[in-house]
């Protein structure tokens, strides 16, 4: 697996999580002391966050790694719709 592999995913769990907890970009770099240019590069893709920046991201938005990527192999799940939708070739 590349980074181009799991970098869409990432940047859609975000995002949908962030949706759902209805804050801004800039809101949450502020409260995880990161600038706004940042949360906008991974939100677009152009980077990943860090696994220490990630697990601060899981933790703000509420979630545990586990249920932030949750096993694809459930295809019921909303979450395996999204990898699916970030892995395909």
């Amino acid at each position: 697996m590349t980074t181009a592999d799991y970098k869409p995913f990432v940047r859609m769990r975000i995002t949908e999580l962030r949706s759902a907890k209805k804050v801004s970009g800039i809101e949450r770099a502020l409260i995880l002391g990161k600038s706004g240019a940042y949360i906008r590069s991974i939100c677009s893709g152009a980077a990943l966050p860090s696994l220490h920046s990630l697990f601060n991201i899981i933790r703000y938005l509420e979630t545990t790694p586990a249920l932030f990527s949750p096993p694809c192999e459930d295809q019921t799940t909303h979450c395996a719709r999204l990898c699916a939708a970030s892995f395909r070739r």
